[in-house]
């Protein structure tokens, strides 16, 4: 049987970037962004209230992404992982404190 939590954490650790899909009165919105996660595979990603994702989440937070990972030539294998969940914004201090050692990890700043 395929471990899919054990896939998904290894792959993960791949990349840092993620297609992140919003919408807003029927209107869909892509974007990229870089992403960090923890250990209970939570994603997080830092924007700014004023762009668009932003926005749309405010209004709708059900949103898709994936996440693309590298073609390997001699393997010929690549893939994407596929998913979507809800999103909101973390404004609590003591929370963005605890989301902050993710992105020093996932980001190479360790």
């Amino acid at each position: 049987m395929i471990d899919v939590e054990t896939i998904v954490r290894e792959y993960i650790t791949k990349t840092v970037h993620m297609s992140l899909a919003t919408v807003k009165e029927n209107k869909p919105w892509v974007c990229e962004v870089h992403f960090a996660f923890d250990d209970e595979l939570n994603l997080y990603w830092r924007s700014t209230a004023d762009r668009r994702h932003s926005k749309d989440i405010e209004v709708n937070p059900s949103v898709a992404c994936n996440i693309v990972g590298t073609y390997d030539l001699e393997t010929g294998c690549g893939g994407a992982i596929y998913f979507e969940g809800t999103a909101e914004c973390v404004k609590d201090k003591a929370e963005l404190k605890k989301i902050f050692p993710a992105f020093k990890k996932c980001l190479g700043k360790t």
